[in-house]
């Protein structure tokens, strides 16, 4: 493969369904995952396209003509961003749009504790950031300008680079 033999778009669906299908095997029956959008019943606030959702296994997702799905902010354990390589400017853009989805987390109807997953028990979902390789220099990140004006509790969860390894914190 040269990168000029499959459509980038393509490419990019089948990754994410090779990531789908290999955390499916690893989460419990009470776990799915999908992906789509999070709903809030706060006006209506919808999120951006989720890449992966992991979400509760029973939730019914309000589905528009068959082809998107949109899921309850509770029921949702996790958000999950699948890229290829990405620029300083894509990765910028990706972690902003994971905290942006996590802000939903505030319009939960449910009280402020997810349940109990094979992920974090936290009040805030868990996102994570997941890519082939970043095309910079992870020591030159400034993780406050990155997220400048988003508080702290929206941040990621973790970054998984495969070839350039991962980064996470508590």
């Amino acid at each position: 493969y040269d990168g000029r033999l499959i459509h980038p778009g393509e490419y990019g669906m089948y990754r994410e369904r090779c990531f789908k299908a290999l955390l499916q095997n690893v989460l419990s029956r009470e776990e799915k995952v999908s992906d789509g959008f999070i709903i809030t019943s706060f006006n209506d606030t919808v999120s951006t396209q989720c890449d992966v959702l992991v979400r509760n296994a029973n939730s019914v997702p309000l589905t528009d003509n068959g082809i998107v799905n949109f899921y309850p902010v509770e029921d949702v354990y996790a958000i999950i961003e699948v890229k290829s390589n990405l620029s300083k400017a894509d990765f910028k853009k990706s972690l902003r749009k994971l905290a942006e989805n996590k802000k939903l987390s505030d319009h939960r109807m449910i009280g402020t504790k997810l349940k109990s997953s094979r992920f974090l028990n936290y009040d805030y979902i868990p996102s994570f950031l997941i890519c082939n390789k970043l095309d910079f220099r992870i020591r030159d990140l400034n993780f406050d300008e990155i997220y400048e004006g988003i508080e702290r509790r929206y941040w990621h969860n973790a970054i998984l680079s495969i070839l350039d390894g991962a980064l996470s914190y508590r």
